[in-house]
């Protein structure tokens, strides 16, 4: 994780945690476009109005190969635990984190013929082979404002468009940082973002945009199994990593 992520991340908890100071101080206002304004008397209240979440997930997958070719299954068990913050006047706050652990599993970390895992491996991380249980990610860390006709949320967020979406088919989706703003103007809904740092699916870490492309294998040579130089054919491997320039 580079500084400049480092730093954005540690202002959305400082963030966070001067709404806990503010609250020890003094009751919490909260204002909505079309009620009135109420009070929370207590962090306590606070607390009870806010929104709390609980994910579980258990997946199990195998891949049987015909003849000598590796045969692997894994078995995966997460949760997460995440937080939306009852409103304080526009605004609010949300976190969530998801942790991992291997149940079982044949080593997906061991090379078979000199072929690696590429399926089960997706359970966990596919940046450290070796690292199955204990994985945790942070994967909300956001402040959202909400008014009649605008919204708008900046941190990290998962996001759901035709262009990015979660790709939500192993232990954990992809998860992006940035900045989301939405606005109705009567029959017409704009949305506008700016993204700067991405968790692919399949990961734990936090990775610029330039740096989660080409994470992930995509293939042998056709007839002979074998990886090989970058050509312009059926099963080249990937030319993206640490070949494509983006902020």
């Amino acid at each position: 994780m580079n500084a400049s992520t480092l730093w954005r991340s540690g202002m959305a908890a400082f963030l966070f945690t001067r709404t806990f100071w503010v609250a020890g101080q003094e009751s919490l206002v909260v204002t909505h476009p079309s009620e009135e304004s109420a009070k929370y008397e207590s962090i306590h209240a606070w607390f009870e109005q806010s929104t709390w979440r609980f994910h579980s997930r258990s997946y199990g997958m195998a891949t049987w190969n015909q003849g000598s070719l590796r045969d692997d299954a894994t078995w995966a068990q997460g949760g997460e635990l995440g937080l939306i913050t009852a409103p304080i006047g526009h605004w609010r706050i949300g976190l969530s984190g998801f942790f991992i652990f291997e149940m079982a599993s044949t080593p997906l970390d061991m090379e078979v013929d000199g072929m690696r895992n590429r399926y089960e491996i997706g359970q966990y991380d596919v940046t450290h082979r070796g690292q199955t249980v204990g994985l945790e990610r942070l994967e909300d860390l956001h402040i959202e404002g909400t008014w009649k006709s605008q919204w708008v949320r900046f941190g990290r967020q998962t996001i759901e468009t035709p262009f990015l979406n979660k790709q939500d088919g192993r232990m954990r989706p992809t998860t992006e940082e940035g900045f989301v703003y939405r606005r109705d103007l009567g029959p017409w809904k704009f949305e506008g973002m700016a993204i700067w740092a991405v968790s692919p699916r399949s990961t734990v870490e936090w990775y610029s945009l330039s740096e989660s492309v080409g994470l992930y294998g995509t293939g042998l040579h056709p007839t002979t199994g074998n990886t090989h130089e970058i050509s312009i054919e059926s099963g080249s491997k990937s030319i993206y990593m640490m070949h494509v320039d983006s902020p």
